[in-house]
């Protein structure tokens, strides 16, 4: 008995150096962070709420090898959930 074929995974980002296809990070430049606190009695704060606005460009890397993959950026923006 022969075991049915793996159906694969279209759409899945691959780094074309070393083949990963599951950790990557961002590099945004020219973030402005803009938080909301609200000072307790005690003189502790808690944060309300938190906005960021990134003005400048935004990379994506490989997190194995560190090759540039900006081109994905695209694909990865509209697949975070």
């Amino acid at each position: 008995m022969t075991r049915p074929q793996q159906t694969p995974l279209w759409g899945l980002i691959t780094c074309p150096d070393c083949g990963n296809n599951e950790k990557f990070f961002e590099v945004a430049d020219n973030i402005v962070s803009t938080t909301l606190f609200t000072q307790n009695s005690d003189g502790s704060f808690i944060q309300e709420e938190s906005a960021k606005q990134t003005p400048g460009s935004v990379r994506l890397f490989c997190a194995v090898c560190d090759a540039d993959l900006t081109a994905f950026h695209t694909r990865f923006s509209e697949m975070i959930f």
